[in-house]
């Protein structure tokens, strides 16, 4: 048989009994986590947030014995995963 002392909140046993914030504080922790993991889970395709100009960008291909002149055309892009 199971006593409640009222002052403690301890029940004989040594079992608790939670209150009602204990087991909303739980919810929430429990839902966070539901949260975290789906949103972890979830793929994006990349986003592209950085785009080269859109005028015309001009090169010029190396002659015989000439060296490349490389050249940068900048870009970005988000999504889930990173893209590399």
């Amino acid at each position: 048989m199971w006593t409640t002392h009222h002052r403690t909140g301890h029940v004989a046993g040594g079992r608790h009994r939670c209150s009602t914030a204990q087991l909303l504080l739980a919810a929430a922790i429990m839902l966070m986590l539901n949260v975290l993991t789906v949103h972890s889970l979830i793929h994006s395709p990349p986003r592209i947030i950085k785009q080269p100009p859109p005028d015309e960008m001009l090169f010029q291909v190396a002659q015989q014995g000439e060296s490349d002149k490389p050249f940068l055309i900048e870009c970005e892009a988000e999504g889930e995963p990173t893209p590399k």
